[in-house]
This record gives structure tokens, sequence and C-alpha cells, in this order.
């Protein structure tokens, strides 16, 4: 019994002096010792475990440059969520509790040794380790601020210490995740500044370096770090991976026998099979100096008959592809890659590729409209992260405005060539062609009966197997009938991949209608098209398409319905030559602008110009010419054109610039110039200085050309000045030769308007036109920017044809001059036969801005800002984003007098950009045309906005009232007729001058406005109804499914599988992921404060227009059916 008690003792007396706050060689061993067995190395079992879940989960994608670690994509990372929780938990616990940061009892001895033992932060050596296991674990969940601040710690307390290394190697790869490669290249050159860095972590070091240098797309760089990572890593995987890497890098680089070495090294000694396919199809596909191409292909045939790579033979026969090219055989290169896209049935981004290769062949060979065909197929499958996305996009953008002129050339050209036959030998061409279509309908018919015909006798035998044995079996517990309808199913559309909406050609418009047959480009077999046509993508389409009847896609014509096309007649053949002329010109000029094809825009343009000698547009082709040959560098044909111009337009502008240099700067002094004339004769009318108003007018007018657009502003001021001074008939006439100038200007609808007062018997008030001081003039013109007519001024149309201009916004006052001269520059040497208008103005806020002025309709107006958007350089720009919007006629009011800036651009972004291009816009305004009849009020997204789209018809017979209508003797009104020229001039040409902005500003900050009342919100606050979270991302590149994988899994792991996760269309400019199931307005919430804690999931979006709500059902029913975006936003700022 005593002995058990001395034990019982001694045991405790040793429990106790294991305390950590006892620092003993006894704690210390027990702490080191219970620390790793019973803690960190459970921490590290399960980072190790989460770390190759990652791996074994990480989908390659072959067709891209792989990433260095898969655990850099926060997809494939959320898989391993718990693991490294639970890596996280182990190492906190560790620190917590055995952790020795208490000294020990010194003894006697005093030596280097036991002074640095004594200075020691932690006696516990495992806990800067622990440290390093949890920054690791919050890197691996994309938590890299909260790593980067763990590992900061053991990089200042554990200097001494190898952690301190392995630290700074995780610490760069965090901020590599970021985007911040500063930080990640300060982090790696402290690495081994005393040349005391481990061994173990060499190979580490290096990776990360390379995966820093990828990042930035510094590929040459990456070569030797990766190739240092190979030599020296530990793990065969990881050196397998970085072979695989190191293969596609030097393949990128052109040093094709080493890629083959690489590849080879990976094929040799993978057990990943999918990586060693590729890696062999990579191998067999390089040819290089001294390399057997018969090898080659017999590799590629041996794989290709293997029965395990028949889902890789799309790899297997673009790798032909490849092969074909080296050795210059486009026609073999074709064919193989046809077959990869018909071979591809779950490789979409492999789909893309072969697209692309084959539309590079048809590029090269200046077949553009085949091109453009394979570079749209490859869009609508190509993966959105492809590394060449944007040069596939800009390619195909540039062609998009090419087939449709390409198209009608040939068109026109064709039945020109009809037109020129004898009547005997057209009626046997249509004949013959009537019977081939009669014939190709009856084939059809024939196939489809067939086909039929073999449904039947399918469905019969299918219902014999049925029947025998399988009674009263559900269809999907019946093995027969399930094998039967795969037969069928394939017998039908082929091998597909399982995945929604597998019938639509494009995925990404799943939300939206399916696009009208008519909207497709087709490339016409014959001149009368649209029967047959030859789409390249075309012999796909019994696997991207559905099935048609052959009745309703095949339709013979009549002799008299082709005929109607067959231009025939004079006026027919002049309407057809017309369509040449002007495809050819545009032709020239998307060769040379978008294209930078100059050759083949030097070919359009000679075409143009030898064919129609008397075309109207003569010099206009001959100036874009002379500029396709100074792009070129060709100074002959320079020369030549040079002096076709000079000969056949002598007085034409070109010529001047051509033989002055200072050309263009004289003309842009003497606008401004002309611009400080009319400020300083618009201010003098003003202060009711009239007759120095009428001379300086007189003067301004007998030097200035009649088709300037100064001339109508000075006639009113004038005229308005001869009315302030009694002197009615010089009145009357200036408003005459205004409204004869130019019936649709401005200043004419007001001078019409003050004509109909004098021919009521009204004359106009002599006087000055305010009192001559500063604060009265502000005080006359606020008083016409009142409230109310602001609000009326906010009503923006939409009208077609009438003026426009091009307005660009937020240039800086440094720039503006040179934007000016680039703007003028650039005019000139594309749009020289258009006289357009430059000129500086402020908006009422005070910023600068530069008007393009001089566009006849909106077709004409957006062409141009498509081109200028091209060029942000102009205006000091890093790219366009809301800086250039186009304003009509009857908008210019509203735009400048309102201050509504913001609301002008929502209604642009909306009304005007909804379509990619001008073909596009072009397309449906084609199509609408016919339905316009009335006016149809459109609802804007802004809650303050009214917009109406006006239709032709209403245009012609409107008028545009100025802005502060006052009607002459009216009681009411008690004011007369000079006091409405007045006001109405200064409405009309408020836009000339600085002096007259500046008083509106400053009488807009110091005369206080009425208190409006807060309209009343549609919404309604419900804490306690069930809530959605919405995040909402007004349209843009990114990869929507991505994003909504990442909510999805980030929902399943913190929130469980209460919650769905669903990707929506918002109306035609926002789209949405809808994440619902939550009770109430605290659950949502709780959920969008989890999204801030997860940075990685907003990545994507995080530069672009997004919104993150939470939102009771009954609110989102309404914002949703509104698309009110601005108003459910503020809601939510005010109430959650």
């Amino acid at each position: 019994m005593i002995f058990r008690k001395i034990s019982i003792i001694l045991i405790l007396f040793s429990i106790w002096g294991c305390s950590t706050k006892k620092n003993t060689w006894l704690s210390r061993n027990y702490h080191d010792l219970t620390a790793y067995y019973n803690v960190y190395f459970n921490g590290r079992e399960a980072f190790k475990t989460g770390d190759q879940a990652i791996i074994d989960g990480y989908e390659n994608d072959y067709s891209n440059i792989l990433p260095v670690f898969e655990s850099s994509d926060p997809d494939a990372a959320s898989v391993a969520s718990g693991d490294m929780d639970r890596a996280i938990e182990k190492g906190q616990k560790l620190i917590k509790k055995h952790s020795i940061t208490a000294k020990p009892k010194k003894r006697s001895r005093n030596n280097a040794y036991a002074a640095e033992f004594y200075s020691k932060k932690e006696f516990n050596k495992w806990v800067d380790n622990a440290y390093v296991l949890i920054g690791k674990a919050q890197i691996y969940k994309h938590e890299q601020s909260l790593g980067i601040r763990t590992l900061q710690k053991v990089v200042r307390d554990f200097p001494d210490t190898e952690s301190f290394y392995e630290a700074l190697i995780w610490q760069a790869r965090a901020y590599t995740d970021k985007g911040d490669y500063i930080g990640a290249q300060a982090a790696l050159e402290s690495y081994d500044l005393g040349g005391n860095a481990p061994l173990e972590f060499y190979a580490d070091y290096m990776s990360t370096y390379a995966n820093l240098l990828l990042a930035q797309e510094k590929y040459v760089d990456a070569i030797p770090y990766l190739n240092n990572a190979v030599l020296n890593h530990k793990s065969k995987q990881k050196r397998l991976r970085y072979s695989y890497i190191l293969g596609q890098l030097y393949l990128q680089n052109d040093q094709r026998q080493k890629a083959a070495e690489s590849f080879a090294y990976v094929a040799k000694a993978s057990t990943d099979y999918e990586m060693t396919f590729n890696a062999k199809v990579n191998q067999a596909s390089i040819i290089y100096a001294n390399a057997d191409i018969a090898v080659v292909k017999k590799e590629l045939n041996k794989l290709r008959k293997d029965k395990k790579n028949t889902e890789y033979l799309d790899r297997i026969y673009y790798a032909f592809g490849r092969v074909a090219q080296q050795e210059n055989d486009e026609a073999e290169a074709l064919s193989n890659y046809r077959k990869s896209i018909n071979a591809s049935v779950d490789n979409a981004n492999q789909k893309g590729l072969s697209y692309r290769e084959a539309g590079e062949i048809y590029y090269s060979n200046m077949d553009f409209a085949n091109a453009y065909f394979y570079y749209d197929s490859a869009l609508t499958v190509i993966n959105q992260d492809y590394e060449e996305i944007e040069e596939l996009k800009e390619r195909h953008y540039g062609l998009s405005g090419l087939i449709d002129h390409l198209l009608t050339v040939e068109r026109e050209d064709s039945l020109q060539r009809l037109a020129d036959m004898s009547q005997p030998v057209l009626y046997a061409y249509l004949d013959d062609l009537i019977a081939e279509q009669e014939a190709e309908q009856k084939r059809l018919q024939k196939m489809q009966e067939e086909e039929s015909m073999s449904d039947a006798f399918f469905y019969q035998n299918n219902n014999t197997s049925n029947n025998m044995g399988q009674t009263g079996k559900w269809y999907f517990y019946n093995q027969n009938s399930m094998g039967m309808g795969k037969m069928e199913f394939e017998k039908r559309w082929g091998k597909r991949k399982q995945e929604d909406n597998w019938r639509r050609k494009d995925k990404s418009k799943i939300a939206e209608e399916e696009e009208n047959d008519e909207d497709q480009l087709s490339m016409p077999d014959d001149p009368f098209g649209g029967q047959n046509t030859n789409n390249p993508t075309q012999e796909q389409s019994s696997e991207d398409g559905e099935s048609q009847n052959a009745n309703e896609s095949f339709t013979v014509q009549t002799r008299e319905q082709l005929l109607a096309d067959i231009p025939l007649s004079d006026s027919d053949r002049q309407a057809s030559d017309d369509k040449i002329e002007a495809a050819l010109l545009e032709l020239g000029l998307v060769f040379m602008d978008r294209l930078q094809n100059y050759d083949k825009a030097i070919e359009s343009l000679e075409e143009l110009i030898a064919r129609y000698p008397e075309s109207s547009s003569r010099d206009e082709a001959l100036i874009a010419l002379y500029n396709a040959y100074r792009l070129n560098n060709d100074e002959a044909g320079m020369l030549a054109t040079k002096e076709k111009i000079e000969n056949e337009f002598p007085d034409h502008r070109f010529v001047a610039y051509l033989n002055d240099p200072d050309f263009l700067k004289k003309i842009l002094d003497k606008k401004e110039q002309e611009s400080k004339s009319y400020e300083a004769t618009y201010e003098a009318f003003l202060f009711g200085r009239f007759n120095e108003v009428i001379s300086k007018s007189n003067l301004a007018i007998s030097n200035t050309n009649e088709d300037s657009q100064l001339t109508n502003k000075y006639l009113l001021l004038r005229g308005l000045s001869y009315g302030k001074n009694g002197q009615v008939e010089p009145f009357k006439t200036d408003l005459t030769t205004i409204i004869n100038n130019d019936k649709e200007s401005d200043e004419a609808q007001l001078a019409q308007e003050l004509l109909k007062h004098i021919e009521e018997g009204k004359t106009p008030v002599q006087g000055t036109l305010f009192a001559a001081t500063p604060g009265q003039i502000g005080s006359q013109v606020s008083d016409d920017l009142d409230v109310d007519s602001l609000k009326q001024q906010a009503d923006f149309v939409y009208v077609e044809k009438e003026p426009y201009q091009v307005v660009v916004m937020g240039i800086k006052e440094a720039n503006l001059n040179r934007a000016i001269y680039h703007v003028a520059d650039y005019n000139f040497s594309r749009y020289l036969l258009h006289d357009f208008e430059i000129q500086e103005q402020r908006l009422l806020n005070g910023s600068s801005i530069v008007v393009i002025d001089g566009f006849s309709n909106r077709v004409e107006v957006m062409d141009y800002f498509y081109g200028l958007r091209e060029n942000p350089q102009f205006f000091g720009f890093d790219k366009i984003n809301d800086n250039i919007v186009v304003l009509s006629e009857s908008n210019h009011n509203k735009f400048y007098l309102s201050g509504l800036v913001k609301d002008y651009i929502q209604f642009f972004n909306k009304y005007y950009l909804q379509y990619a291009n001008r073909q596009e816009l072009e397309k449906v305004m084609r199509k609408a045309e016919p339905q316009e009849q009335d006016s149809t009020p459109v609802q804007e997204e802004s809650s303050s906005e009214k917009t109406v789209i006006e239709n032709k018809a209403e245009k012609e017979t409107s008028t545009i009232n100025p802005p502060n209508e006052v009607e002459v003797g009216n009681a009411e009104a008690n004011k007369s007729v000079g006091e409405t020229e007045a006001s109405a001039a200064a409405t009309t040409t408020v836009n000339a001058t600085n002096k007259q902005k500046e008083i509106i500003e400053k009488e807009q900050v110091t005369e206080e406005e009425p208190v409006k009342e807060e309209p009343k919100s549609i919404y309604s606050v419900s804490k306690n109804e069930s809530h959605e979270v919405l995040v909402v991302i007004r349209k843009t590149r990114i990869d929507y499914n991505k994003l909504q994988k990442s909510f999805a899994a980030h929902t399943r792991n913190n929130f469980g599988a209460d919650q769905k996760v669903t990707l929506l269309d918002l109306g035609s400019s926002y789209r949405m992921i809808k994440i619902s199931g939550f009770a109430n307005a605290d659950e949502a919430n709780a959920y969008i404060k989890s999204i801030d804690k997860y940075p990685y999931l907003t990545r994507d979006i995080a530069r672009k227009e997004h919104y993150i709500w939470s939102i009771s059902s009954s609110n989102y029913k309404k914002m949703t059916e509104l698309i009110d975006i601005e108003g459910y936003d503020s809601f939510f700022k005010t109430n959650y």
C-alpha cells in the first residue's frame, strides 16, 4: 500500500514538472515528444491527405500550359477544405498546449551555446513547424492574407530554423496566387541571403520561382528554374508534372528536340494514363531536325489503333494535322482537323483548337469566309481560359466586318453574269438549277422515308423484346428497353457526353432564345444563296444541331422567283453596281483598319477604282488607297495615287493635307480662334452690348464659310440683337436666313418659334437682356434651369435617323490638345470626305469633353464609334470604359443641361451597346423596320428616367421645342418676346461659351433649391421572410460556369446541401448567381459575410461591376420583373 502511494506521488510530481509554465529538461522533452506524436503528426497527415486529394481530383487541361501547383485553382483546392481545417486545428492545438516560452533557470555555464539557448523565444522544437503547417493549410484554403501573416511570424521569430526557409517559399506561393508578384519576388530574393538554406527545399524553391515567372507569362525565363526542379525534386509525381510543363515551354519556344525529350521521359515514366497519352501524342507530333517523319506517323497510327484511345481520337487526329502542317500538306492537315472535330465527344476545348487551326489555314490562304466560320465555331466551344482567346476573338471580330461585303460582291457578280446571258441560255440554266433542286428534295424525302421505316422496324423489334419476360417493369428498370433506347439515341445523334442542353450548339446562351437561322451568315454556292450553303461547320450539323425536316430545310423555287433576283433592268443593274461599289470600298477599309492586311486592301480599292471610274466614292477610294500604300511602305504606289488625287480632285482638302505638313495644325488653330471669337461675341450678348454683337457678327459671318456650324449661331445672335435694338425687319431677315441654311438645326427650330410670334403680331421688347451684373445674369440663367425643367430633360429618346455626335469624356486637361490633334488626324486619314467638326466643351460639372459632330444618322455614328473605340491612346486612356458615347440631336439639351451624365451612359449602354458590333445591330434593325408604326415606351433601368423609342414617322413630323417655351403676350407667363429670345438663345448656345457655364455653376451652388420629397420605395422590409442571396454581374468576359461551381462548392462545404445555387440571366445586360434556401435575412447576411471571408470567390469579378445582396422572395419578384438594379441596390444599402 505504501509503495502504491509513493508511485502516485511520483507520477503527480512528474506531470507537474512537465507543465509548459516550467522550462526544465523533463518538460521540454515531454512536450517535444507529445507535440509531435499526439498532434503534429496527425495534422501533417491531414495536410498530405488533402494535398493528394487535390492532385487526384484535378482535371488537367492539356491544351494549355499546366499550372505548376494544382492547389492554385480555388475549385480544385475546395475538395481539401476539411483536411486543411483539421491541419489548422492540430497546429493551433500544438501551439496552445505544448508551446514553452518560459525561460529555464540559468546555470553557471557561460558560453556562446548557453547564451544562444537562453535567448530563444520558444523552447518546443515543433512550434515553428506548427506555424508553417497552419500557414500552408490557410494558403490551400485560398486564405492567402491569413497564411502570409502566419508565415511572417515564422520568418520574424524563427530566423535560424529550417522553418524560416520553408515559410519564405510558401509566402512567395501565396503572393503569386494573390497576383502580388512584387511581394513574391521579394520573398524569394530573401530566401538564401546568408547561403545557409537547406538543400531539402531547393527543388521547392525552384518550382515556386518557376510558378511566379509563369504567372507573369515569362515562359522562357521559367525554363531553367523548372529544369532544376525536375533534377532535384524527391517526388516522382512532381518531377513528371514539371517535365510535362517543361516540354510545353520548350515547344512554345520552338526548341522542338528538347520538347520531344521531355515528353518522351513523361511517356515512359508516368503511371497516369491521360498524361502518358498526351505526352506520347505531343512527342509523336513534334518534327525537329533529323526527325524521321515515317516513325512519327507510325507512332501516331499505333495510338489511333489502340482501343483504349477511342475517346482520345480527337487528340490523335489533331496531332496528325499538326504533322501534316509541318510537312506543308495543308489539304491533309484540314482533313485531319475535320476528323478531330467529328471525333470529339466530350472535349470541347480540343474541338475548339481543331476549329481554330483549320481557320488559320483558311486565313493564311485568304479564304476569309471559311476562316470566319471556323473561328466562329471555335469561339462557340473553346474554354474562355484558353491562353490565346483574346487573339482569337480579335481575329474573329476583324473578319465579322468582312464577310457581308465579300458575300455581297460575290453574289452581285454572279447575278450580273446571269443577267449578261441571252434569254434562252439563262432560262436553260435556271431550269437545270430547278431540276437539281427537285432531285435533291426527292433524295432528302427518300432518306427521311427510309429512316421512318427503319424506326418502325426498330420499335417493332423493341416492343417484341420488351414483351419477352420484361412485362410490368418500368422503362428504366427494363434493361432491354434501356439498351435499345441507347442504340436509337446514338443512331440519331451519335455518342455524346452527359450534359444539360446537349442539343444546343451554343451552351453559353442557354438562358436566351434560340437564334433565328436567318441571322447566321452563310456562304452561297450559287447566286441565289439561302437554299444551299457551304458553311464549313455544317458537316458537324449532325452532332451540333437538331435534325431538320427535309421539306422545311429545302424548298424548290420557281423560275419567276429566281428571275426576280437577277438585275435585268437598267435600274436593277445600277442598284447592283452600287452594292458592289460600297462593298469594295468597305472591304478595302476593313482590310486596312481591322486586319492590317494592306495587300488585300490595295487589291480591293484598286478593283473599285478600275471597275467604276465614275464612282461617286472615287475620291474616298483614292484617299484610302493612298493610306493603304503608305501603311504598306510602298512609295511608288503612294506617288502614283497622289498624282491621281491632285489631277482629278485639285481642290480637295486632302491635296492640301498632302502638300502642307502643318495643314492640320493650321486648321486646329483656326478653329480655336473662331471658337474664342464666338465666345467673346456671346459674352457681349449676355451683357447687353448689342451693337458690339452686331459688329462682331458681321465680321465673323463675312469671314466664315457658309457651311460652318458657327454661321447660324452668329446669325441668331445678330438677329436677337437687332430685335433688342427694336430693328424688326433685320431681325426677321436673319431668322429666315437661319431656317433657309439648315431647317433641322437647333437654331432653325428656335427661329421658327420666334417668327411665329412675329407673325402673330407680337414685337420684340427693346432694352438690355439682363441687368449688366454677373449676379443678375446668373439669376436669370438659373431660372431657366429649374427642377421641373431638369426633370423633363431627363427623358432621353432613341431616334435612328437624325444628326448625331460622338462625345468623349474623362480626358485629362493635359491630354486635351493632343486628343483633338489625334482625332483630327484620324478623321483626315479615314473619313476625309466627311466634314466632321471637332470641338472642346465642358459639362456642368466643369469636366472637359471632346465632341465630334457631323454624323447624319445612327448607323454612320456607330460605325465611327466602333472605330474610335479601338484607339484609347488618342485620349490618354488605357482602355475605353464608359468614356465614349454617341448623342442624338434630340438628346443634346437633355444631356448638356441636366447634368445626368451617368443616367445617359446607362441609356446609351442599353439601347446602343446591346449588340457586339455594327453588323449585329444592322441585322436587328433591318428586321425591326417593317414593324415600326407607333411610339414604343421602354422602361429604363433607372427609376428616375423615362425612355421613349421614337420611330422614323414620328421624327419626320415632330419638332424640337426649346427647353423653355414662353408664349409672348400670355397673361399667365407675363414675359416679352425679348425675354423669350434671350432665354432660348441661352439654351441653344449654352455649349459655346465657358463663361456662361461658370455662371450657371455658380448659381447652382449659391441658389437654394426647393426640398424634394424622396420617392417611396417599391420594396418592403420583411427580414423574417425567406431570403435569397444574389451575386449580380454586368455581362462581361468571364467564365460564369466556373464562378457558379465555386459558389456551389463554397455553399456545400460551409452551409450544407439545403441551399441551391443557380446561374440565371437578368435582362439583357446582367447575369446572376442565386443562392436560395435561407429561412430569413440573418441567414442570408451570414452567407454574404462568408463571401467576404473567402476572397477567391469574387476574384474574377472584383474589378467588374457587380452587386451582392440578400433579398426577400417578394422583393426578388419585383426586382427581376423591373430589372431594377440601382433601385434595389439603394434599398439594400439602406435597410440591410
